[in-house]
């Protein structure tokens, strides 16, 4: 196994995702099956609570675990798959280590960040860079993998994996072991390139153990031969190791501006890979074209001033519009200020279609809903997700059917037309433990014949039919009972114990064949990433469904309902799930490419296609 750390020597947020991405490309494109580590030093155990406006949209694993939006990077570039344990934070390790202590696993030794903490840093990696990789057609084992170390190295909070990571260098040897550094080199208002922060940084990585090999300079113009002298001068590294990737350059061509440079050349040299396939790079052409014709698309959110916060949509948005050879014009609406504008006409009249994207929490709410209600009223290209696909239920409920007070238990719980609700299992209906019955019939259930509570059951509440004495069971708690014995449901949920009750990661979904649904995926089952906490009331549906909003895709397991179409409008869905996270740019996917044919559609009044 060979190892490439990618740092940020000054910066964070520097394009250390991209650069790592462009890598995996890059080594693919030679025959090399390549694995990524994201390395988060904050406590938190994953990114799921983070805040978006702070740290950029949370990315959703196929497996339901919410990591870094680096990630989206890795899948998107390589089309690939990763798990929960490629994603390694300082609250995971730290959670892991303290269960060995607690477990005896250290006997009676005094357990100190170093050695214990690194070694575990150390035995983790390792691991994690041999697993298995998923891809289109199967799996691979990987020869590479490439480590993302977040912030900067010299971060207080990432002293631990610093440490890990030059143990692990002199564990493998230099020729397995490779570290780039990405650099940021301001501008001055003469044009003069500086170089002494990258000299700063790099000298202070050699003194933790971790000498950069290669260095990419971020800048916004081109890095000048002078420039590149100094730096390879300074900072004792080859001038034939030091790369040019400007700011302004676009994602999808970050592999190519790296790969005419000879950047592979590096590689060669400190990892003695063989070049197995020296053509040049072809992926993401159509990405990269210039694009004469273009779509505004309105996305109307409540963190437009940070566009990492809905990274993957505006992906999905570029990669269906280049299929149709279109440039995707994003119009921003801050969300907010629909609520203080009596008449949006001004702001919507000339976009081509509209987005509501995901997010929690009632800021901005009011103007989602009017924001649906002009799709809706003004036959306008629709697509709601998450969030989007709720607004657009509670808008319908109070416009059409005229239920003024209808919304979400989100942000009105005491609300009397709760047409959103928490997601509740299926309430008061019993449960037979047999020997034999391994998965029962309510979908958070799995169990063993001595019903071992498993991760799904955290914070449930649960009594006996036989004395309603009700017990509460956390993780890992192991109830005795007899094969006859039967178990309820109750309504209640333990907030401490539980955490978080989101319904994250792959589900399968039934559509309905007589739909728009069905046309778009031509399939009557799809599998699709969740990230939730409520759902639409079925209490609703008959009344939604008659008059005309069809909820046309419900979820294989438990029935939820999943995706809704306007019987009367020429596009306007709403999906509970997130289609953006499946996008990738070697495959389109069919319900972003179906809402960008209606947008077309619309532009040229049906005469494109």
């Amino acid at each position: 196994m060979k190892y490439i750390v990618v740092i940020g020597g000054s910066l964070s947020n520097i394009g250390k995702g991209l650069v790592s991405s462009s890598t995996g490309v890059l080594l693919k494109s030679k025959e090399y099956d390549v694995s990524f580590i994201k390395i988060d030093p904050y406590i938190n155990i994953d990114a799921g609570r983070l805040s978006p406006s702070d740290h950029g949209e949370v990315y959703v694993l196929e497996d339901g675990s919410e990591v870094d939006m680096d990630f989206g990077n890795y899948e998107r570039f390589l089309n690939i798959g990763l798990s929960n344990l490629n994603s390694i934070t300082t609250g995971k390790i730290y959670d892991e280590v303290i269960k060995r202590v607690k477990s005896g696993f250290y006997m009676a030794k005094t357990v100190q960040i170093t050695p214990h903490v690194t070694d575990y840093i150390e035995e983790r990696i390792q691991k994690v860079s041999r697993l298995e990789v998923k891809e289109e057609d199967g799996s691979y084992i990987p020869d590479i993998c490439i480590i993302e170390l977040g912030g900067t190295p010299s971060d207080i909070e990432s002293i631990i994996f610093v440490e890990a990571l030059r143990r692990l260098k002199n564990k493998v040897g230099p020729s397995n072991f490779m570290i780039i550094s990405v650099e940021f080199l301001p501008k001055m208002q003469n044009g003069d390139q500086k170089t002494k922060i990258a000299q700063s940084s790099v000298k202070k990585a050699a003194s933790l153990g971790i000498k950069p090999d290669v260095i990419i300079t971020r800048c916004d113009n081109s890095l000048s031969q002078s420039t590149k002298q100094k730096i390879s001068d300074f900072c004792e590294i080859s001038i034939n190791d030091v790369y040019d990737l400007p700011i302004t350059v676009d994602a999808y061509d970050v592999p190519n501006v790296l790969n005419i440079q000879n950047y592979f050349d590096s590689f060669v040299k400190h990892l003695n890979l063989e070049n197995k396939n020296s053509s040049s790079l072809l992926y993401f052409p159509n990405l990269n074209r210039i694009n004469e014709k273009s779509l505004d698309i309105a996305i109307v959110g409540k963190y437009t001033s940070n566009s990492d916060c809905y990274l993957s949509v505006v992906n999905a948005l570029r990669i269906s519009c280049a299929k149709y050879n279109h440039h995707a014009n994003i119009v921003w609406i801050e969300s907010t200020d629909l609520e203080e504008i009596a008449d949006c006409n001004s702001l919507f009249n000339n976009i081509d279609a509209m987005l509501i994207p995901g997010g929690f929490g009632t800021r901005g709410i009011e103007g989602k809903i009017t924001a649906a209600k002009y799709a809706r009223e003004n036959n306008i290209p629709f697509l709601g997700i998450c969030l989007g696909f709720q607004v657009a239920v509670i808008e319908f409920c109070r416009n059409v059917l005229k239920i003024s007070d209808a919304n979400s238990e989100e942000f009105d719980a005491l609300g009397k037309n709760k047409v959103i609700i928490r997601m509740r299992n299926k309430i008061n209906q019993n449960i037979e433990i047999t020997d034999s019955n391994k998965e029962n019939q309510i979908s958070t259930f799995q169990t063993d014949n001595k019903f071992k509570v498993q991760k799904n059951n955290v914070g449930l509440s649960y009594s006996k039919n036989t004395d309603l004495n009700q017990e509460k069971i956390c993780l890992g708690k192991t109830l005795d009972l007899k094969t006859t014995d039967s178990y309820i449901l109750t309504d209640e949920v333990i907030e401490e114990i539980s955490g978080m009750k989101i319904r994250s990661g792959t589900h399968d979904i039934n559509l309905k064949k007589e739909s728009k649904a069905f046309e778009i995926y031509f399939s009557s089952v799809i599998s699709e990433r969740h990230r939730h906490r409520y759902e639409v009331n079925s209490a609703y549906a008959s009344k939604l469904q008659k008059a005309g909003l069809l909820f046309v895709g419900h979820s294989v397991r438990d029935n939820r309902i999943e995706m809704l179409e306007l019987s009367d409008h020429p596009f306007f869905i709403g999906v509970q799930y997130h289609p953006e996270f499946n996008a990738r740019p070697e495959k389109s996917h069919p319900l972003f490419n179906a809402f960008i044919e209606e947008a077309i559609k619309r532009k040229y009044n049906d005469q494109f296609f």
